[in-house]
């Protein structure tokens, strides 16, 4: 497998990531309509519905940060530490809203650019570290992707003990 195929597999999985609300939009319509109900009705009275379109519609923020970091990759060849980690968070926001579809995905992603790649995550995770208040920055999308993450799996947690 070359960059070439890499970069396609990256591409594909921003595009997955797009379609996924637009999918499950027209998945609720169709659910909604089965049972007699319009699509803002099924949202106001179901609220695990309102939760779980929450975590899909988070999925596009993911394709950007994805998209931006892979664009900086090929920019900067030096940059490929970010990208890493970039996808490493993105993976625990997906683990933590429960998201395993996507975060398989992204794991994938993430095999297959170490091994095309080949940098190891060691030297990535020392990057980082070596100058942390500049690379904070670098990181404030998939902190706030993480942030946003939490707030589903508390909303997710509220609703399965019904308080």
């Amino acid at each position: 497998m070359t960059r070439k195929n890499l970069s396609r597999m990256v591409h594909f999985v921003i595009i997955l990531l797009v379609i996924a609300p637009i999918l499950y939009v027209a998945l609720l319509t169709f659910q909604g309509n089965a049972q007699g109900l319009g699509l803002l009705e099924n949202l106001t009275t179901n609220v695990s519905t309102v939760v779980s379109l929450m975590s899909v519609c988070i999925l596009p923020f993911a394709g950007f940060l994805i998209k931006s970091k892979w664009d900086q990759v090929d920019q900067n060849y030096n940059s490929l530490g970010q990208f890493y980690i970039s996808l490493l968070l993105i993976l625990i926001g997906f683990l933590l809203i429960g998201n395993t579809g996507m975060a398989i995905l992204i794991f994938i992603l993430i095999a297959f650019s170490v091994v095309i790649l080949k940098v190891r995550l060691g030297d990535a995770f020392q990057v980082l570290f070596k100058s942390p208040k500049h690379n904070i920055s670098h990181f404030a999308g998939e902190m706030a992707m993480l942030l946003i993450a939490a707030f589903i799996r508390f909303a997710i947690w509220r609703i399965s003990t019904g308080s």
